[in-house]
């Protein structure tokens, strides 16, 4: 779990980069509340179609919204007490690949040992 709105990163064994971005129904009212704009990728966002799914090592802002087309996935509902949306995908994190050992690698490094 990368924070406590939802959000968890995935690396597979080669150390490939997947994300589960999940939200609240109020938490996606309020990033498309404080935007005044139109069009198909909006309407998709307030009729919660689709998510933004971003997350950035240094500015924990919302993208401008002329960035917004890079970040979209599709939404899923999820119903339980409340009513969740949450979209699953490759990617979706900056992350400095250079930090991580991938499990192949480590697994490669250790049968040399």
């Amino acid at each position: 779990m990368h924070e406590t709105t939802g959000t968890f990163l995935f690396l597979n064994k080669a150390a490939e980069v997947s994300s589960l971005f999940t939200f609240l129904k109020e938490q996606l009212d309020i990033i498309v509340g404080f935007h005044d704009y139109s069009g198909a990728l909006f309407d998709s966002l307030k009729s919660y179609k689709q998510v933004l799914c971003f997350h950035n090592r240094d500015k924990v802002e919302t993208p401008p919204p002329s960035q917004w087309e890079k970040y979209v996935r599709p939404a899923k509902a999820l119903e339980g007490d409340q009513l969740y949306y949450y979209a699953f995908g490759e990617g979706g994190f900056d992350v400095d690949l250079t930090q991580i050992l991938s499990f192949e690698t480590y697994m490669r490094r250790r049968s040399y040992n």
